[in-house]
Order: C-alpha cells, then structure tokens, then sequence
C-alpha cells in the first residue's frame, strides 16, 4: 500500500477560484485475490449419474468479480480412465461486467452434463474483473458419480460394513 499527495488550484470559467489549493490524499493498494466457495456441497459425495446436486456458490472481489462458475474433472484412474474427462459451466456473469459479490445457485446433473459415471473433482471458480488475474478456484470436492448399478454395490458395501460394526458393539456389550 503507498500514499500521494495532489494538489488542487483551479480557476473556472467564469473566473472563481478557491481561496487556498485543496490538498486530496490518495491511497493505493494492489487489488486482491478474488475469494470463491461452496455453501452446501459435502466432499464424498455420492450421486447417481441422473440425480442433481443442488447447492451456493458465493464470490467476492476488492476490484469486482466478472464471472462465477463450476468446473469439473475426472480423477485419473491408470486402468479405467488413464485420460481425465474435464468440463465446466457458467453459472453467473456480472449484470454491469464487475460486482464486487456475486452468489449463485448452482445445479449439477451428471447426466444433463455428460459427466461419466467415475469419481470427480468438483470446484467454483470466479474471474476476477481486474485484466490479467488468473481465475480463482474453491477447494474441489470429490463426488463419486454412480451408475444405478455401481450404486447397489456400493450401497450394499455399506450396509455390510454397518451390519459388521453392529455385531462387534453388540458382542462387546455381552
């Protein structure tokens, strides 16, 4: 942050002018980071690829905040997908180009995206309206997008291991 002095004698048109010149002081400080989260997006989430996510997205910016969306990609995996699978999607531009909060109610389908039923990582993002400043991200958030199927199993696997955990907590109470 630094300081300047200007100093201001002026004369209209009509030949006035101020008594003494009017001292302005000016501040200046280097734009900050835009910061961007989610409200209501649990990390671990499990989703059936033909179910929506449905949670707030929220951004602010000292300078403003021209845009804010979703992006996405897959978690490579060397044997099912060595290639990770990326996308996104707009959720909000600024109605005058820069607003210095913008919020958002974001809506995730899978399915409506053609996100494949793998895991992913899911973040916000919003572009700063100061030229020249990367995009910032929120912490991504893994969701695991299930087939029906894929689904079962892993219900079934839950529903085992809680079953297994009951019986131990019951044997210990004998």
């Amino acid at each position: 942050e630094s300081g300047r002095e200007i100093v201001l004698d002026w004369t209209d048109v009509h030949g006035l002018h101020g008594v003494q010149p009017m001292t302005v002081g000016l501040r200046v400080h280097d734009d900050e980071l835009p910061a961007v989260y989610s409200e209501g997006l649990r990390n671990e989430t499990v989703l059936l690829v033909s179910d929506t996510l449905t949670f707030q997205v929220h951004a602010h910016d000292d300078f403003g905040v021209r845009r804010m969306g979703l992006s996405w990609e897959t978690i490579p995996d060397p044997l099912a997908s060595p290639k990770p699978v990326k996308g996104e999607k707009l959720l909000v531009a600024a109605a005058d180009g820069e607003q210095a909060d913008l919020a958002a109610e974001a809506v995730f389908c899978p399915e409506l995206l053609k996100v494949p039923a793998e895991p992913i990582k899911l973040s916000a993002w919003c572009e700063d309206a100061c030229p020249g400043h990367a995009r910032a991200c929120s912490v991504a958030m893994t969701v695991y997008v299930m087939t029906p199927e894929q689904h079962m199993i892993w219900l079934t696997k839950q529903l085992t291991a809680w079953d297994d955990e009951a019986r131990e907590v019951h044997e210990r109470e004998l």
